[in-house]
């Protein structure tokens, strides 16, 4: 390599490069890899992803009501698809014939509950620090395993090792900020740095669900219908 790069110097300029140059500037530039952000890589293989039944990453979870203790879980489609019998049908139609309409005003103009899979990812990418909370679930002694919080928000550890992947869920709300000492506002640092931990902990709760083959089901608890919830929870696979 340093032949090359001394070769065309004395081809362009007429002269060596300096070794110094070459050891501390250039050498570094080319073995520099350039990676795409983690979230990217997520998030294409939570769109793309299937097992081996055809079931997408991330999927609906319906109870079945003739199957005793059984939910079916019902692939979701990459974009949502425009309402056919509400009002803002031929607007959003007329949004699409100009080549305008976003993922953000598709999900605008949807419930929840019709959003793709993309659609729901860049929700979740939008949020500053999305809330990370806990189902209510209990050990073999019939104890709670998180009694601290159930089925809410998890307040921030500067551990993250404390923090357990089993029975979480990712809530796309707005995580609301933690007042500080006597009630004051939190230092922009520490809020930063809790917003840091939590979007580390949902990459990890993602790619946790990719590597072991679990299903990311949206909307909460199938056995309400009824009563749509927009998280990503695993606890329903």
């Amino acid at each position: 390599m340093t032949c090359l790069v001394q070769q065309l110097f004395r081809q362009k300029i007429g002269m060596e490069c300096c070794q110094c140059l070459m050891d501390e500037v250039l050498f570094p530039m080319l073995r520099q890899m350039k990676h795409p952000p983690r979230e990217l890589l997520l998030d294409i293989k939570l769109t793309k992803t299937c097992n081996e039944i055809g079931q997408s990453a991330i999927v609906i979870c319906d109870a079945a009501p003739h199957i005793p203790e059984s939910n079916i879980h019902k692939n979701i489609s990459p974009f949502a698809k425009p309402p056919t019998n509400r009002p803002e049908a031929s607007f959003l139609g007329q949004w699409e014939n100009n080549g305008r309409i976003t993922s953000k005003f598709r999900r605008g103009n949807q419930h929840p509950a019709r959003w793709g899979s993309i659609d729901i990812l860049n929700e979740l990418r939008e949020l500053k620090q999305p809330q990370i909370g806990y189902h209510l679930t209990y050990n073999s002694q019939g104890e709670l395993k998180h009694p601290q919080i159930g089925y809410i928000p998890v307040r921030n550890t500067n551990d993250q090792n404390d923090r357990d992947l089993e029975d979480a869920f990712i809530r796309l709300e707005e995580k609301p900020p933690w007042p500080g000492a006597w009630g004051l506002p939190q230092e922009p640092h520490v809020v930063a740095q809790e917003a840091s931990i939590d979007i580390e902990f949902a990459n990890d709760y993602l790619e946790d669900a990719l590597n072991n083959g679990k299903l990311l089901s949206w909307g909460g608890d199938p056995e309400r219908p009824n009563s749509f919830d927009s998280i990503l929870s695993t606890y329903y696979y």
